[in-house]
């Protein structure tokens, strides 16, 4: 590993694990440290199994710190007393932000939608992603997810109005913006 790396940004798949996570370790002068994880996948790195360890070494030098893996109001104490420098903190687990995907589409987000609760999902933006139906959107659109914004730009057949009228009824509290 090269021990004078400042910036590392780690794409989680599925072979990846808490194991690989402890390697970084090593890095005397990590200062920008970025773990994204799909949310097609279900995650293999925890955040007391690798995350906290790997801070609790290096915390000090890091000035930013980018999460999507769930963390806890407990964990997310660890993390800032690990990190005393830290300038810039992102976690990233309330919004769901895809940008011209034309692969997305509505199996995909059943199969993301069925392997994940998306439990703290309070933002949806899907942008040019034509394949996206409203069957697709349907699958967020529930109890469970404290939806309050919805941002739809140039998606395949979604009905606003249908939208609107499902969060009445339930009395949801969501900001719709769709646009074609």
């Amino acid at each position: 590993m090269c021990p004078s790396l400042v910036d590392v940004y780690i794409q989680v798949d599925e072979g990846f694990t808490d194991e690989e996570l402890l390697g970084f370790r090593k890095l005397k002068q990590l200062k920008n440290f970025e773990i994204q994880t799909s949310p097609y996948l279900p995650s293999i790195i925890s955040i007391r199994g690798g995350v906290i360890p790997l801070l609790q070494a290096h915390g000090v030098t890091l000035e930013q710190l980018y999460l999507t893996v769930e963390v806890t109001s407990e964990e997310v104490s660890v993390i800032i007393e690990s990190c005393p420098n830290i300038h810039r903190l992102l976690l990233f687990l309330e919004m769901v932000c895809i940008d011209e995907c034309f692969t997305l589409d509505d199996k995909i987000i059943e199969e993301a939608c069925t392997r994940n609760s998306f439990k703290y999902l309070t933002k949806l933006k899907f942008r040019g992603c034509s394949n996206v139906s409203q069957k697709g959107i349907d699958f967020f659109l529930n109890e469970a997810n404290p939806l309050s914004d919805i941002y739809l730009d140039d998606c395949g057949n979604v009905n606003p109005e249908r939208m609107r009228t499902m969060a009445q009824e339930k009395h949801w509290n969501v900001k719709w913006n769709v646009e074609d």
